[in-house]
């Protein structure tokens, strides 16, 4: 992947800010920007990964002044199938397949909170936008198992 120059990272960093602001629409203009500035991501199959926390032992002993402390150990396992890729813009990992441009915030991987992704969806024809969709956690637990994955909802659409 070639590194895109500064001054297009600026520009894209604006128009995704610009689409990001609350509202149930975005302009179109912005829209066509973005598809234009983001170079076509290689297409990837498959990505995901899977993980998962273990209680760990505490440790125990004396702090000056405090008195007696505890503190528990929590170890976060993983395994991350693919690495994510796309561009690195700002604070973002965009990702731009023909019909599709995911916006992700570079941490939205390690929280499960809604809102760290959108994508940006449209013809591939004609290059003109038809809605944006937002990333929400589903899931269910099953004992002390918690499984949890991405879901989209219809978001925006154009002005």
């Amino acid at each position: 992947m070639t590194a895109l120059p500064m001054q297009m990272r600026y520009e894209i960093n604006n128009v995704v800010q610009r689409l990001a602001v609350d509202g149930d629409t975005f302009e179109p203009q912005d829209a066509a920007d973005l598809i234009r500035l983001v170079p076509v991501t290689p297409y990837k199959w498959w990505g995901g990964g899977i993980d998962w926390t273990l209680p760990g032992g505490s440790s125990t002993g004396t702090a000056a002044g405090i008195g007696d402390v505890s503190i528990r150990n929590e170890d976060r396992k993983g395994y991350v199938g693919t690495a994510p890729g796309g561009h690195r813009v700002g604070g973002y990992r965009i990702e731009h397949n023909p019909g599709r441009v995911l916006v992700a915030l570079m941490w939205a991987d390690t929280k499960d909170e809604d809102g760290q992704k959108f994508i940006l969806n449209y013809d591939p024809k004609t290059n003109r936008a038809t809605r944006m969709e937002i990333a929400y956690m589903a899931g269910f637990k099953i004992g002390l198992l918690l499984i949890k994955w991405e879901r989209w909802r219809r978001w925006k659409t154009p002005a």
